[in-house]
């Protein structure tokens, strides 16, 4: 568990969750659920973006009080949104071992 931007985040998955089937793993025996991938400056540049600019971007008559985050992950980006004024939010990934994680940061966030 971190603190992010004021958000409390679980960034992992738990070792026997990631990228495995119920079998206990893939044939290559890598994760496979892109948690593995690090994305960081990405996601501090774009947070960075929606807090410098949170007050046009969520003035309520913006296109961006609806959000929609591809890829979330973690979720960090879509849930900052929604903190800075975002009226709906919806956060989306694949890997059911990510969706789970994802879930679990948005209850601990509200």
């Amino acid at each position: 568990l971190i603190e992010q931007r004021g958000l409390q985040l679980l960034l992992a998955v738990p070792p026997h969750q990631a990228g495995r089937d119920s079998a206990g793993g893939h044939e290559d025996g890598k994760d496979h659920t892109g948690l593995g991938l690090v994305w960081q400056a990405a996601t501090d540049m774009l947070c960075d973006y929606l807090e410098a600019h949170a007050s046009t971007l969520f003035s309520g008559d913006s296109a961006w009080d609806e959000v929609c985050e591809l890829g979330a992950g973690a979720g960090v980006c879509g849930m900052l949104a929604g903190r800075f004024g975002a009226h709906r939010v919806v956060l989306t990934d694949y890997h059911p071992s990510v969706l789970t994680l994802l879930r679990a940061n948005v209850e601990r966030n509200g």
